[in-house]
């Protein structure tokens, strides 16, 4: 679209103001500019243009490419948002990189209305539960359908691939997604996904697209980002008690319960004699007092690093993109590693048309236990005494410690729990343009994911040292 705007320069349309002239045509557009040489001409949606200034102007503003309508990518294609009836909603990859996630999903909390993720565990790369609209079912699936450019990704009623059988260890092939490689992400709310994608959209639809090749020049591109994370603050009615409070905490209690000068002994004597008994410790002696809770968690530390080349002509367009991402959980033993990689083809000769996109990623995760047992980290420091020490004077890790969570997560000696996942996802496509306005296109895919689960309990481990479960 094109605005012609005619200006002539007569005393009718000009106002001086010290230094600055104000001129308003017939079009109620208003231009302003400084009493130099130039003249500055500007309108929403137009590009902006400086011309020198003279007797007689004619100036014609041009549509601004960059201020385009909000696209909507559904399952027959993409239009516009004005024209689509049903109830969606797009997120655009600059809204993706503000934050840093193994699991995009995560990044999409707080940018879409009605969309719910909660992260069962927060370990690196674990699964999340995602709900559109609340809670549709109480005993069926729950998760969306995730489409990724146009092939629907399997997923079972949990949205999560796991053989073990155990939460901790569900791993998420969401995961496995470079976010740098999206382009956006639509999501469908209502039945208008049920009508497009049928009874497996009953909870939404997911739609990603990822990037394409562009006209012109090669284009590089390097990002890299490198963070850390850690515990807030923890209220101190929820830390671990130290070894003082615990002595006034027993103290006290035995003599509520009458203890106190019972046999000549005071409560203090009581304890000691306790912890003697069943713990073989002096609390006469200089014992260190072990802040468990402490012991098990450290700064995590993530890096990612994306290399992007993209460019092509009018008859072939491609992009080709690497990534590496590494994330150190904040709970010592988890962490996680995850290498992709994109390939997108798109050409075109007279009326043919074809392309293939090819997205691999291979992931490596370190885990613990989640679940309410006490070889969960945080759950058994919760029942651990803080006279209690974490290694013995020779080194050792002190085994009289039950479940001594600090050598059950030990990296070298400890509990192995590991899952190593490929996603592959390719999506070639054919199209033939019949005549103008009317295209047949052939759309195929394969999406192909192997998981791979290692569980090894390690001697530190009594739940499991004496079953022969490797």
């Amino acid at each position: 679209m094109l605005i012609i705007c005619i200006i002539t320069t007569t005393k009718k349309y000009f106002q001086r103001k010290a230094n600055i002239i104000y001129i308003v045509s017939n079009q109620h557009i208003i231009v302003v500019f400084s009493s130099a040489k130039t003249l500055q001409i500007s309108y929403i949606g137009m590009q902006t243009q400086e011309v020198a200034i003279k007797p007689n102007l004619r100036v014609v503003l041009k549509s601004d490419a960059q201020l385009i309508d909000e696209v909507v990518v559904t399952g027959y294609g993409v239009t516009k948002k004005a024209a689509f009836t049903g109830s969606a909603q797009t997120v655009d990859n600059k809204d993706l990189m503000k934050k840093t996630d193994a699991n995009f999903m995560k990044s999409l909390e707080g940018s879409v209305a009605g969309l719910q993720v909660n992260s069962l565990t927060g370990q690196p790369g674990a699964y999340a539960s995602t709900t559109i609209r609340g809670v549709g079912s109480m005993n069926s699936g729950t998760e969306p359908l995730y489409v990724i450019d146009g092939i629907a990704i399997y997923t079972d009623k949990m949205g999560a691939y796991n053989k073990a059988g155990t939460g901790d260890m569900a791993a998420s092939p969401m995961a496995n997604i470079n976010p740098n490689d999206i382009e956006s992400i639509t999501v469908l709310k209502d039945a208008t996904a049920t009508a497009i994608y049928g009874a497996r959209a009953a909870n939404g639809v997911i739609v990603v697209t990822t990037k394409k090749g562009s006209l012109g020049k090669a284009r590089f591109n390097v990002n890299a980002k490198v963070g850390t994370s850690f515990v807030g603050k923890i209220d101190h009615n929820y830390r671990t008690t130290n070894l003082d409070k615990y002595k006034e905490i027993w103290t006290e209690g035995l003599t509520n319960a009458g203890y106190d000068g019972e046999d000549g002994m005071t409560s203090a004597e009581w304890l000691n004699a306790y912890v003697m008994d069943w713990y073989n410790v002096d609390l006469t002696q200089n014992i260190k007092s072990v802040d468990w809770l402490k012991e098990i968690l450290q700064n995590g530390f993530s890096q990612e690093y994306d290399i992007s080349a993209q460019g092509g002509n009018e008859n072939l367009r491609y992009y080709i993109s690497g990534g590496y991402f590494q994330n150190t959980g904040i709970v010592i033993g988890t962490g996680m590693k995850r290498y992709s990689g994109r390939i997108s083809l798109d050409g075109k000769s007279g009326r043919i048309g074809y392309g293939l996109s090819v997205n691999g990623a291979l992931s490596d995760i370190n885990n613990t236990m989640t679940e309410s047992q006490y070889t969960n980290p945080i759950v058994a420091v919760y029942d651990i005494r803080p006279f209690e020490q974490v290694r013995n004077e020779d080194g050792t890790y002190n085994t009289n410690v039950n479940y001594n969570p600090v050598a059950i997560n030990d990296k070298e000696k400890g509990d192995k729990r590991n899952q190593k996942q490929i996603t592959l996802v390719v999506n070639p496509y054919f199209t033939y343009n019949i005549i103008d306005g009317l295209t047949w296109k052939t759309n195929a895919g394969l999406s192909l994911i192997d998981l791979d689960e290692f569980f090894y309990s390690s001697i530190y481990n009594p739940q499991y040292s004496g079953s022969g479960m490797l």
